[in-house]
């Protein structure tokens, strides 16, 4: 559901407006030792998407 909104949010650090209720989405990063996770919150009408990041290159 909010695919476009995170690739927006990669492009240019805003996620934009929610396509169900176009209000502001809230989005989370969860910062791990092997990996970045996203979530794509809307407050407005209670609905959000996780994406699990890639594994990052061991140093």
């Amino acid at each position: 559901m909010f695919t476009q909104n995170l690739i927006e949010y990669c492009k240019t650090n805003n996620a934009g407006l929610c396509p169900v209720c176009h209000g502001e989405l809230k989005v989370e990063v969860i910062t791990t030792p092997t990996r970045d996770n996203i979530n794509i919150i809307c407050e407005n009408c209670e609905k959000s998407e996780f994406f699990t990041g890639t594994i990052k290159k061991s140093s």
